[in-house]
């Protein structure tokens, strides 16, 4: 479905180059900082009313788990990578990639195992990044 939409976009005379996306730790990042903001945000009823938390619970603990060091470590990494995608949007108008593994998402709830863990850190890849940047993207439904 990527290649499809490039080739429409070439077709209409856009130019189609290459960029490096700094990938790096962001997903493990962005749940790290997001639990951290959402244990703030909850810090008037969680952990005492965890029972009514169900499986985000878990985020909430991950986040009160954040020692301040790491925080403010990973918050560093964040303004690199800000840093890097404004260069590399310096030298492009828009970046072309998949925002989730598959077509789309199951109807039923997510599972609360590891191996929903690992379903998440990959449907995060693709997304993290932007949302951990502040940067604006468009999701487009595209299935051949």
């Amino acid at each position: 479905a990527i290649k499809d939409a490039m080739d429409v976009l070439r077709d209409l005379g856009c130019e189609i180059v290459p960029v490096n996306m700094p990938w790096h730790a962001t997903s493990e990042n962005w749940a790290l900082t997001t639990g951290v903001e959402a244990a703030h945000a909850h810090r008037e009823t969680f952990p005492e009313r965890r029972d009514e938390y169900g499986a985000i619970a878990g985020l909430l603990d991950l986040g009160l788990s954040v020692t301040a060091e790491t925080y403010m470590q990973i918050e560093l990494e964040r303004r690199n990578l800000i840093a890097q995608l404004s260069a590399m949007f310096s030298q492009c108008d828009v970046m072309i990639c998949p925002s989730m593994p598959l077509y789309g998402l199951p109807n039923e709830g997510s599972p609360e195992t590891d191996a929903a863990e690992e379903g998440l850190a990959a449907m995060l890849k693709f997304t993290a990044p932007f949302d951990y940047s502040g940067s604006p993207t468009l999701s487009i439904p595209w299935k051949s």
